[in-house]
């Protein structure tokens, strides 16, 4: 895959969504694989709330995590401690 600079949001946000879902992708065939301790872990940084959105609908597109019927969003045993989420700030306006 080769990487692209954007200047423009839309396609910034395009391109990172796309990341996403090619990296819980592979996430997910890794798993189901032959050797799944060998599985990537990987932590999405991200200041907005469309990409936290985005990363929660493609864990549980391939299921690597699932609603219960509190609403709370669980993630597979073997996904736990591989898939996080960081903030990052200074990001406003942009």
């Amino acid at each position: 895959m080769t990487a692209k600079l954007t200047h423009r949001k839309p396609e910034t946000d395009a391109s990172y969504n796309r990341s996403v879902a090619t990296i819980i992708s592979m996430l997910a065939s890794q798993l189901s694989g032959p050797k799944p301790e060998r599985a990537l872990s990987v932590i999405f940084g991200t200041h907005n709330r469309d990409s936290v959105d985005t990363i929660i609908d493609q864990l549980e597109k391939n299921g690597l995590a699932k609603r219960g019927e509190s609403g709370k969003l669980r993630l597979r045993e073997d996904v736990a401690g591989r898939v996080g989420i960081a903030q990052l700030y200074g990001e406003h306006g942009r």
